[in-house]
């Protein structure tokens, strides 16, 4: 892969960063037609985008074999698509409607790629730091999560009825809702999101079961991994405590 593996890598971030410079400048339009009610989740997504495709970059140019650095990649660039699509189908739909193609389907690929999003960066952990599992008898854990966030996400991708993650002043019906589904639909994302939660935990769980056997240099990097834990579940607490006090929409999607 050599010089080409890096090459890609800051390709990746390049065109994180550019979606995340489009977004500010679509923001600074939409200001004027929204209020700024989805500004936190959109600072959230932000940071997260360019933290994430940063270090993604930095990880996979100097260490192309190991996957953590590409998924990182990955989340940063899904998330950084997620900010613009957001902003683009506002201003599409809503600032200046009309204007330009494809508001409608960017606000739905806003309204629900942030969780696979997520979920990379979460998951990583249970790859940390070699890109191996901890042993063969946490791929049942690996195939769990994978169907978990694959339900969650086609829950919300599919279900019918008017899209989330938009401002309460553009409702759109979700172009792509199945009809006849949603009882289904429902049902799936019910028994899939604690699934989800659960596998997250099971994935923090991973590294510290990795750092009780670790010795020498996998155990320090394996501390860091534990520190970035510990921020995680504070920034999940926090967004939960977010939710509880912001009930809009914008405050229960943080």
């Amino acid at each position: 892969m050599g010089l080409h593996g890096a090459r890609l890598a800051w390709t990746l971030w390049a065109l994180s960063s550019m979606l995340v410079f489009g977004s500010v400048l679509l923001l600074a339009v939409n200001l004027t037609a929204v209020d700024a009610a989805g500004l936190g989740y959109w600072l959230n997504k932000v940071v997260a985008a360019l933290a994430l495709s940063t270090v993604g970059a930095l990880v996979a140019s100097r260490r192309r074999e190991n996957i953590i650095g590409w998924l990182f990649e990955i989340a940063g660039l899904l998330y950084a698509i997620t900010v613009f699509a957001g902003e683009y189908g506002i201003y599409a739909s809503l600032t200046d409607s009309g204007s330009v193609p494809g508001g409608v389907g960017a606000v739905w690929i806003g309204s629900w790629l942030w969780i696979p999003s997520g979920s990379l960066v979460v998951f990583s952990f249970l790859i940390f730091p070699d890109g191996r599992l901890p042993s063969p008898r946490w791929r049942f854990v690996a195939l769990l999560a994978g169907l978990a966030v694959c339900s969650v996400t086609a829950s919300r991708a599919l279900m019918p009825g008017t899209l989330e993650g938009s401002p309460e002043s553009l409702s759109i019906g979700n172009p792509f809702g199945i009809r006849g589904a949603a009882e289904f639909l429902d049902a799936a994302g019910a028994v899939a999101a604690p699934l989800l939660g659960a596998t997250a935990l099971a994935s923090v769980a991973a590294v510290f079961f990795r750092l009780r056997r670790a010795e020498g240099d996998e155990r320090q990097q394996l501390k860091w991994a534990a520190y970035a834990v510990a921020v995680l579940a504070v920034a999940v607490a926090a967004s939960s405590f977010s939710a509880a006090v912001d009930q809009s929409l914008f405050g229960r999607m943080l």
